[in-house]
């Protein structure tokens, strides 16, 4: 691997889109209803019937990150081809491994959907993006649990830094709070289905924001949120870990006062500067 800054083991890069979400567990499953345009032909409503509830969170996300860096699809073009996803679902399935596992019991094999692995296993998302944004790139599931959002920091930058891609997404979705299932395998009506998304690029190409990256075990959910989150209101915000650091800086030279945001791991606190 060739660092960017090989002595402070720093990567940069380009964030040319972002978006955080957080929908109710009933505006997820509206979603399925009608069909989803995609860059391609739209997902039919016979598809949609077997996300998971993440996955829908996830591409929900991906159009708000598009509209919000006013990057639109013309019919026809692939600007994506060439790109990369990596995805970091928490528990992904197991809200319909619920009815699944009670349907095996009693009617064994036969009992139980063919479309559980394609839709429901830890690939799904990674996989259903690439049909979303037509990419041919790789593709595919990082971590699986509460802690995967550390691995898809490592496992994305790394894949940047050794493979010669236009730009990578990366994602991050969960059910918080995650309190359960009912018998149906339904998360609870008060959870909420939340993803971030985030488009990496070279630093070399024109983007609004900067990602410095210096590898780090412990960055939550919550964490890259606030960020995000805060993103918009101060030009640059920092997240400080024992063993390494995340931060977005806006590229535009801001004139007169500004803010800083720094966000501190729990062994330090946090503050706002």
């Amino acid at each position: 691997m060739t660092l960017s800054n090989p002595i402070s083991g720093q990567i940069r890069r380009g964030l040319l889109a972002h978006a955080v979400v957080r929908l109710t567990v009933e505006t997820v499953s509206q979603m399925r209803c009608a069909p989803l345009q995609a860059c391609g032909e739209p997902f039919a409503v016979s598809s949609l019937k077997h996300f998971d509830e993440q996955t829908l969170a996830v591409l929900h996300a991906l159009h708000e990150a598009l509209r919000g860096a006013n990057l639109h699809v013309e019919p026809g073009t692939l600007p994506f081809r060439n790109w990369g996803v990596l995805a970091a679902p928490c528990y992904l399935g197991r809200s319909a491994m619920v009815p699944s596992m009670s349907r095996f019991h009693a009617e064994g094999a036969w009992g139980v959907s063919p479309h559980m692995i394609p839709y429901r296993s830890l690939h799904s998302i990674s996989g259903t993006v690439s049909q979303y944004l037509k990419i041919h790139g790789p593709n595919y599931g990082v971590g699986g649990g509460p802690g995967g959002l550390s691995e898809l920091l490592l496992a994305g930058f790394s894949l940047l830094e050794t493979q010669p891609l236009p730009g990578l997404w990366l994602i991050a979705s969960r059910i918080h709070p995650d309190t359960g299932l009912d018998d149906n395998g339904r998360p609870p009506a008060d959870s909420s289905c939340e993803a971030i998304v985030l488009a990496l690029v070279p630093e070399s190409v024109v983007t609004p924001y900067v990602v410095e990256y210096t590898p780090t075990p412990t960055v939550s959910f919550e964490q890259l949120a606030e960020l995000f989150d805060s993103l918009d209101k101060v030009p640059e915000c920092r997240l400080l870990c024992p063993f390494g650091s995340l931060t977005f800086r806006r590229k535009l030279h801001l004139h007169g006062p500004h803010l800083s945001f720094t966000a501190m791991t729990a062994a330090t606190g946090r503050k706002r500067l």
